[in-house]
């Protein structure tokens, strides 16, 4: 279609007349489209005597010949599914023959693995007025491979009677809404029963299959004493029963505290009194103490019973009796007796 010839020069001779009297016409044929057509040529030839001839020529025009593109094509791309996508253009194109081509822009989503990764397939065409056509195809590459952001709660200390915190977590994404998170927790052992660590860790994934994680860790200490209460202080009497050691006990974790008993004797101002000081001291299995002390005061208060002989009468000249009694003690085996004597005059010296 773009090298449609022009009208040739043709040379016409006759067998008698010097000039014959020639007629040309061109027509044209439609085709399929407007660079398909035919031109037919005619020249036809009269010399004097009214004889004719005749000389066509048919040119057939077509246009096979695709356009191109006039610029830059857009190339393949992979984005992150957070970006912006970029638009989708196509560039110009030209052709041999048409002024003015068409350029068509297609768009089809292709999904992909996961609900924030798919491709975007940019279609563009070129078309003549005689349908040939050109194709280029972009691609942009929609991917997801930025993890989640999962932050876990602060690290904390416990008492050992204190509830765990329940798990704790901010968690956020560039394009899932709702990323899953699963909460794992391993217990390492303590120095002691009632204390050990707990870490938990937090492990977010997308749709996609990114994943990140991060730890908490709970430390559980037992930092309380055992509760010790000794029974009451007591004053007793020397001839009373020295009761046992008599306490209650209790742990905020421990359920078997120890308790040692160990006692101190204060002599008092004689043999039979005394003070008694119990000392309670209680120990859990952190090793964690408290004590708390019992006073049991020994005292004799009751005086010996001391029983003179009857009285007697004696002559003046039989000899006096000896001192005669008998002595008894709630706690002293041996009272100690003095014996004084007074002598009161009668009406004679006799």
């Amino acid at each position: 279609c773009d090298e449609v010839p022009e009208v040739p020069e043709i040379e016409i001779t006759d067998n008698c007349d010097e000039e014959v009297d020639v007629t040309f016409t061109e027509e044209i044929i439609d085709g399929i489209c407007e660079d398909s057509y035919q031109i037919v040529w005619t020249w036809v030839a009269i010399d004097d005597c009214e004889n004719m001839s005749e000389a066509m020529t048919t040119i057939t025009v077509q246009d096979t010949t695709n356009p191109e593109w006039d610029g830059d094509l857009p190339e393949d791309m992979t984005i992150e599914c957070d970006q912006e996508i970029p638009a989708a253009w196509c560039p110009n194109a030209i052709d041999n023959c048409d002024d003015d081509v068409l350029v068509e822009l297609t768009e089809e989503i292709i999904e992909g693995d996961c609900p924030q990764e798919y491709t975007i397939e940019r279609i563009c065409r070129a078309f003549d007025n005689c349908g040939n056509m050109i194709i280029h195809a972009s691609y942009v590459y929609v991917v997801d491979t930025t993890a989640p952001v999962v932050v876990a709660a602060d690290d904390q200390t416990v008492e050992c009677d204190q509830e765990l915190p329940a798990p704790d977590y901010t968690v956020e994404d560039n394009c899932d809404t709702a990323p899953v998170v699963e909460v794992t927790s391993e217990t390492i052992d303590g120095e002691c029963p009632q204390e050990y660590t707990m870490i938990r860790t937090y492990t977010a994934t997308d749709a996609c299959g990114n994943v990140s994680s991060d730890e908490q860790v709970i430390t559980v200490v037992d930092t309380t004493a055992p509760v010790v209460v000794a029974a009451d202080d007591l004053v007793l009497e020397c001839t009373d029963e020295v009761p046992g050691p008599d306490y209650t006990v209790s742990d905020n974790c421990d359920l078997d505290p120890q308790v040692e008993v160990t006692s101190e004797i204060i002599d008092g101002d004689c043999p039979q009194e005394y003070t008694m000081i119990r000392t309670y001291t209680a120990t859990d299995a952190c090793g964690n103490t408290s004590s708390d002390e019992q006073v049991i005061t020994v005292q004799d208060t009751v005086a010996p019973e001391v029983v003179a002989a009857d009285d007697v009468t004696v002559e003046c000249d039989e000899e006096l009796p000896a001192p005669d009694y008998t002595v008894s003690d709630n706690c002293d085996t041996a009272p100690v007796v003095e014996v004084t004597s007074e002598i009161i005059d009668g009406d004679c010296p006799q």
